[in-house]
């Protein structure tokens, strides 16, 4: 049987169950399959982790269909350096990968849990849009005050 193209089995309302089991064969583990369009990895059951960070480096987006339990930093960081956006779907929430996705759009703020939003991501949302502190989860007294300060730093400097 020649290969289905994914143009072919969307498009054709006639597909016997045969060819789109087929199909669904070949999608499995098929690395030209992901060359055509690495969405294909959110069909996997288990893709494999090169498989995985070959689809967000050509479409940030699937790291939506990535398993939680094979998102890696690396991964994360891959998705926010080229879409900043796609944070919320990412489950490893270092430091580092938080602060790239902020720096990228301070609303991804409003997805870092509560207990893993530090002063520093704040304070640099912050910098970005003083509107962030509607997603500060842990608006403590020494947040407050360190952005009084920046306030008043910024003032001073525009004198």
């Amino acid at each position: 049987m020649d290969k289905l193209k994914p143009a072919h089995v969307f498009n054709d309302k006639t597909l016997s169950l045969d060819k789109l089991i087929e199909f669904r064969k070949q999608i499995d583990n098929n690395m030209d399959t992901l060359n055509t369009s690495p969405l294909w990895v959110k069909f996997m059951k288990n893709p494999p982790y090169d498989m995985c960070l070959e689809a967000v480096q050509k479409r940030p987006s699937t790291i939506q269909y990535i398993p939680e339990d094979i998102q890696t930093e690396e991964l994360c960081l891959e998705v926010v350096r080229n879409a900043p956006a796609m944070f919320r779907f990412c489950h490893i929430q270092t430091e580092r990968v938080s602060r790239i996705a902020i720096d990228g759009d301070w609303t991804n703020l409003q997805y870092i849990k509560g207990e893993d939003q530090t002063i520093r991501l704040c304070l640099s949302a912050f910098r970005q849009s003083p509107r962030a502190i509607l997603y500060m989860r842990n608006f403590t007294e020494d947040i407050e005050r360190i952005i009084r300060n920046e306030i008043l730093y910024k003032k001073l400097e525009a004198v």
